[in-house]
């Protein structure tokens, strides 16, 4: 691989939280550029069992049309295990298609409109009247303080994180999300509600 000039990018990954931030991360950014792409992850302490699993379950995601349709960035992108057994993943990316290029600078336009406070407004909104008023969670008794009424098993109660991301890319969405489960995974448990 080094000899075709493909990135070899380490990673310390040794569990699912980091394994899925380090691969959604690296595909959102190998996927961000118009030209074909590709890179090989290293990740000696997951087992190749896993990573065969990711780059299956990658494979069955993309033969789903209806997912495609709303995720075509998608369709770019291949994953493969290297071969003979050695934990590492290929990430593909295909050149963009010029009908694509517009698609992904209309969505970057778009992201430069998103609003921190407002998302955030309207994500409360929505916990408040779903979460809240119709009780789905009955230790959440507003959009800012979770789990009221747990004292008694050890748990008290703590203020909701809320955490922007402002993309449309489906590969970024996906590393926002798992770089906030890794932070959440660092802070002790006594922090947590």
């Amino acid at each position: 691989l080094q000899i075709e000039g493909v990135p070899l990018l380490g990673c310390d990954a040794d569990q699912v939280g980091s394994l899925n931030a380090a691969m959604w991360t690296t595909m959102a950014e190998v996927g961000s550029a118009n030209d074909e792409n590709k890179v090989c992850m290293i990740l000696e302490s997951i087992p190749v069992s896993a990573l065969l699993a990711f780059a299956e379950d990658f494979t069955v995601l993309k033969t789903q049309e209806r997912l495609m349709q709303q995720l075509p960035e998608l369709r770019r992108f291949s994953v493969s295990v290297l071969g003979n057994g050695f934990p590492a993943l290929i990430i593909e990316t295909e050149k963009r298609t010029d009908e694509e290029k517009l698609l992904a600078e209309a969505h970057r336009t778009l992201e430069t409109t998103f609003d921190e406070a407002k998302t955030v407004s309207a994500l409360k909104s929505f916990i408040n009247r779903v979460v809240v008023n119709e009780n789905m969670c009955p230790y959440t008794k507003d959009a800012d303080i979770s789990a009221t009424g747990l004292e008694m098993r050890g748990v008290g109660p703590g203020a909701v994180g809320y955490r922007f991301s402002p993309t449309t890319d489906a590969c970024m969405v996906m590393s926002s999300f798992w770089n906030i489960v890794c932070e959440m995974m660092s802070v002790p448990e006594d922090e947590l509600s």
